[in-house]
């Protein structure tokens, strides 16, 4: 097996960066007022971009669950919703989260990242 690029590792912390960020930007939403319906849509899409950050995170692994097209389509999933956040104003770092997304897609369309993602091989004792 060749070695994981260097870039997939700083895109893997970038991706826990952008997860712990959201999660703190939920549990911020509590202090910020409001109605309680805007509370819970801001926590619902602060804890989606985390959850997608995360699974975004798990596909850099050497056995991850998905190829580069996959990883591909939630990182753009992930993008669209921070977007659509920004644009109705649902939190604060926004912009930063999108930065964020930016970098891991970059990372993807790199060619050793889609090289590397698209020939990781599954151990024999997964192949069951």
């Amino acid at each position: 097996m060749q070695e994981k690029p260097k870039t997939l590792i700083v895109a893997s912390v970038v991706a826990l960066i952008g997860a712990i960020i959201a999660l703190v930007e939920a549990f911020m939403a509590f202090d910020k007022g409001g109605s309680t319906d805007d509370i819970l849509l801001s926590i619902g899409v602060l804890l989606t971009i985390a959850v997608l950050f995360f699974a975004i995170l798990g596909s850099f692994g050497v056995y991850g669950q998905w190829t580069w097209r996959m990883s591909m389509i939630a990182s753009f999933l992930c993008a669209g919703v921070i977007i659509m956040a920004y644009f109705y104003e649902i939190f604060d770092f926004a912009i930063f989260l999108m930065l964020i997304a930016t970098a891991l897609l970059v990372v993807l369309f790199t060619t050793e990242g889609k090289d590397w993602m698209n020939t990781r091989v599954v151990p024999e004792a997964l192949d069951n």
